[in-house]
């Protein structure tokens, strides 16, 4: 994976944004294995972070949670090496240094802000948007919320008109729901919706060939085809259709004959 780069100004703004107090109760709440002692008093102690300091007494490095800046537990410092450490030095124990920046990020709460500048990746889609748009499925999912309502006509907003006069203000925050799916309903999603279409198309297909009863209303858009162009119909639909059969075999699916299917759905385990 690509390192986060940063100029030594952007780290450092960074690095001060998050107090060593903070960098620690970080680690802490996410299950690093930190020695912490007097935790919520006037002095936290810790060991050195200092790799060089093989440090394993408390009360030789020390966390104030006096304001010196503003900040309570903003000032670290080992009286034994007669060092001060910072956010960074305290989480870089335990993560990497990309571990590290997003950690300084999420307890920051920059995230928005290193998101939009692309300093942190934001989380791959895991479904492809070729895939979502082979099988119908939405390729950008929003939703409405409502976010307050008035009586007087907005401007500047998206907005609904009600039927008493008033308008609600709407916003339609981005939401990617197959990130938060587990990879087992994916799959599932996937694999039926592929079905569904392979059904489908297998189903015209026959209409095409004459070997399925076709609506009278079907029957009048195929007057429109001749044998050279429901041929040519024949070969996209099979295009699609063995498209559709690589995200079923890709997600679980077994198809034991392509061409079963276009006769007969039960082949489909």
């Amino acid at each position: 994976m690509k390192s986060i780069k940063y100029d030594k100004e952007e780290f450092q703004d960074l690095v001060n944004s998050v107090t060593p107090l903070q960098a620690v109760e970080w680690l802490l709440m996410n299950g690093y294995p930190i020695q912490v002692r007097n935790l919520g008093k006037s002095t936290v102690d810790i060991l050195c972070p200092s790799p060089d300091h093989n440090d394993t007494n408390f009360g030789n490095c020390k966390i104030s949670t006096n304001r010196y800046d503003g900040r309570a537990g903003s000032r670290c410092h080992c009286y034994c090496c007669n060092m001060s450490y910072d956010s960074y030095d305290i989480l870089k124990q335990f993560l990497s240094y990309r571990q590290s920046i997003e950690a300084l990020i999420e307890i920051s709460g920059k995230v928005d802000y290193y998101q939009s500048s692309k300093k942190i990746k934001k989380k791959k889609d895991p479904v492809a948007k070729e895939t979502k748009e082979l099988l119908g499925l939405a390729t950008y999912p929003s939703f409405n919320l409502v976010k307050n309502c008035t009586f007087e006509e907005p401007s500047g907003c998206y907005f609904r008109k009600c039927e008493n006069g008033s308008y609600l203000i709407m916003e339609q925050p981005k939401w990617n729901p197959w990130i938060d799916l587990d990879l087992e309903t994916r799959q599932w999603i996937l694999r039926e919706k592929s079905k569904e279409k392979m059904i489908q198309i297998g189903r015209l297909a026959r209409q095409l060939t004459g070997s399925e009863f076709v609506s009278t209303d079907t029957q009048e858009i195929f007057q429109y085809f001749d044998q050279y162009g429901r041929n040519e119909l024949l070969r996209e639909l099979d295009g699609i259709f063995r498209e559709c059969q690589k995200v079923y075999r890709r997600n679980g699916g077994k198809i034991h004959n392509s061409q079963e299917l276009i006769n007969n759905q039960s082949v489909l385990a």
